[in-house]
């Protein structure tokens, strides 16, 4: 059993295991997150590539399955193990998209 608490940004899944916050984005967010159309990410959905959930007739992609499918359409080489990680040690962004992406719109 699980349930689903929705917030701005962010939605709680609570279930049997315990809670995790997973960050989730609708179909707009997740375009313009990979540099496509919605119908594109709809089409991703309909097809398996990405798993949606609706809640209140809106599709919900979590965050991180979108940012999976984004750095598939962007390769990146493998960094050395210095830049792996950022000074606060989150990982490094996936800058062959960041780029590709800011020149999208020229």
């Amino acid at each position: 059993m699980s349930l689903t608490i929705m917030g701005p940004w962010r939605c709680w899944r609570v279930s049997a295991w315990g809670r995790s916050l997973v960050v989730v984005i609708t179909v707009g967010e997740a375009a313009s997150r990979v540099g496509r159309t919605p119908e594109t990410v709809r089409r991703w959905i309909r097809s398996g590539r990405l798993p949606a959930s609706r809640d209140r007739g809106r599709l919900l992609l979590d965050a991180g399955d979108v940012d999976t499918v984004r750095d598939e359409l962007y390769p990146m080489l493998p960094l050395p193990k210095e830049w792996q990680r950022l000074e606060d040690g989150t990982p490094a962004p996936n800058w062959v998209a960041a780029v590709a992406l800011s020149r999208s719109g020229r």
